[in-house]
């Protein structure tokens, strides 16, 4: 889906999906990425190096999520990560008003790794530090990850992806529309759904 993406040069918000559902909320993801908040942290817990810590125990991230928020999976990929990084990751998670999706950051040092939606923080935390391993891993390959992740919506349920659009459809005033690219001169029209997403103001 990525390499759909990048066909479309110069597009404020390239969007593709294996469905046009998937497409068009892919393109919504994409566009709302920019109107997320972070949300406070949720512990108080002061930063501790991992060299610090007994093996094993979960450091609170600088900035933003405890690690005790990550799943097994999150706290795997956490350990590769920070041991190809010279300066501590730091995961925030980040929200838009009206949906239940979340938003995750990844960053180190000042600079941002990966960014990823999940249907939850967990979700969306496991996605980014993904999102930021592989971006660490390819580093002399620009371009080979896209820095911000939608793979959740691959993988979401019926029931979640209808609650994603009921609560895209209740946000007041705005409408996604896209401009489908399914045609290929070669290969005729394609299988999947590709093109630009924009957020419409009804009003």
């Amino acid at each position: 889906l990525q390499a759909l993406r990048a066909l479309i040069p110069g597009a404020p918000t390239p969007a593709a999906g294996l469905t046009r559902e998937h497409w068009l909320l892919d393109g919504a993801l994409r566009l709302l990425a920019e109107e997320t908040a972070p949300l406070p942290a949720t512990t108080d817990t002061p930063h501790v190096p991992p060299a610090a810590l007994p093996a094993g125990a979960p450091a609170a991230v600088a900035g933003g999520v405890a690690c005790e928020g990550l799943d097994a999976e999150g706290l795997r990929i956490l350990a590769g990560l920070r041991a190809l990084l010279p300066h501590e990751p730091a995961l925030r998670l980040h929200a838009v008003p009206g949906l239940d999706w979340r938003l995750a950051e990844v960053t180190a040092d000042g600079a941002t790794l990966g960014r990823a939606w999940g249907a939850d923080a967990a979700e969306a935390a496991r996605n980014a530090l993904c999102t930021a391993l592989a971006h660490v891993q390819t580093a002399d390959v620009p371009g080979t990850v896209d820095p911000l992740s939608t793979d959740a919506l691959l993988l979401a349920d019926r029931a979640a992806l209808d609650a994603l659009r009921a609560q895209l459809a209740a946000r007041t005033g705005t409408v996604y529309r896209g401009e489908a690219l399914r045609r290929d001169p070669v290969l005729g029209e394609l299988p999947l759904w590709y093109g630009p997403v924009e957020a419409h103001d009804v009003h």
